[in-house]
């Protein structure tokens, strides 16, 4: 038979002392390798979903005006505001299901939903009806805002993992 030691609290304990518990194991991995290229990706990335939010903000309201001039500012205002609304709204979701869903899928999940959402707000200008061009486009605007929100709540927490160390600096 095999020297077995009767379970009591004080091997219980002595086995706590055997096992080595760190405090974050998010601080163990260092980006040794590929940081440069991590840090890049996510910049472009996010450079690439806030070129397409500002060209809708700088360009919606000359296109409106010259193709649906039947919009009154509020509205306009609403289609403009629908990506912050979505942005705001979606955002305390996400970074509370980053954990159990995971960043990289977030992201994959993000570009795509932000992909299509572009697609479907550029396919909005050909439809001449006002009221179609207008519900296409305040849905897309709505899609944007929770794409831009899978991104940019995922993209800045691994950041912060990645560079935990240089946190306060920045």
């Amino acid at each position: 038979m095999q020297d077995e030691k009767e379970f009591t609290p004080e091997l219980q304990e002595e086995q706590k002392h055997e096992t080595k518990v760190t405090s974050d194991p998010l601080n163990e991995r260092k980006p040794e390798r590929g940081g440069a290229v991590l840090l890049w990706s996510l910049l472009i990335c996010m450079t690439v979903v806030q070129t397409s939010y500002f060209n809708v903000v700088a360009l919606l309201p000359l296109y409106v005006k010259a193709h649906h001039n039947v919009f009154s500012f509020f509205e306009l205002g609403i289609l403009l505001g629908a990506y912050q609304f979505s942005f705001s709204f979606a955002s305390p979701i996400v970074g509370n299901n980053l954990s159990s869903v995971g960043r990289r899928r977030m992201i994959f999940i993000g570009v795509w939903l932000m992909t299509g959402a572009v697609a479907l707000f550029a396919a909005a200008a050909f439809f001449e009806n006002h009221w179609v061009f207008y519900a296409i486009s305040l849905i897309a605007r709505l899609i944007q805002g929770g794409a831009d929100s899978l991104l940019s709540v995922s993209m800045l927490s691994i950041a912060i993992i990645e560079w935990s160390e240089e946190a306060e600096l920045y």
